[in-house]
């Protein structure tokens, strides 16, 4: 019920005016079949969810949904990535980085999650195109290779997730 209750709350709280809630309201309102799936899905994973954040994060991909921001689809998908979020994989995600580096896959286990997820990926180069149209590794790619370092970014999807759940 707890979860239920963040759900509700955090949908609210993204309602700005009265007029934006009607048109909500009239867009729920309006397909009964509709509005039984979804609201049937929406509890399902409520009730599926474990982390108490998970319901605020489902609310604003629902309020998002009704605002024609994504589609069902959309929502189900990011919905079912949310499910498979640990603690600290939003962090991670959200993070500031334009890139994120690991060492010997050294505390990269959210990265590797969040890979999996296609919300980010792999970026790492070791090879880099000479004017000549020839290839080779540079004392910095040297360097990365040694280490293990590798870099990734966050994809479209992930991006459009993020935007989302700020």
């Amino acid at each position: 019920m707890k979860k239920l209750a963040v759900f509700i709350d955090a949908f609210n709280r993204s309602v700005v005016d009265e007029e934006e809630r009607q048109l909500h309201l009239q867009k729920f309102c309006e397909d009964k079949r509709s509005r039984e799936r979804e609201l049937e899905y929406l509890v399902l994973l409520i009730d599926r969810y474990l982390d108490i954040n998970k319901p605020q994060m489902l609310a604003k991909l629902y309020f998002s949904y009704l605002c024609s921001k994504l589609t069902w689809v959309e929502l189900t998908m990011y919905a079912e990535v949310i499910d498979r979020f640990l603690p600290m994989d939003y962090s991670t995600l959200s993070s500031d980085a334009s890139n994120y580096i690991t060492i010997k896959n050294i505390g990269c286990e959210s990265i590797l999650r969040l890979v999996a997820l296609g919300l980010l990926v792999e970026t790492t180069t070791f090879m880099t195109q000479h004017s000549n149209g020839g290839f080779g590794i540079g004392s910095g790619d040297l360097s990365r290779w040694e280490k293990n370092q590798r870099t990734y970014k966050r994809t479209e999807f992930g991006e459009k997730l993020v935007d989302i759940l700020k």
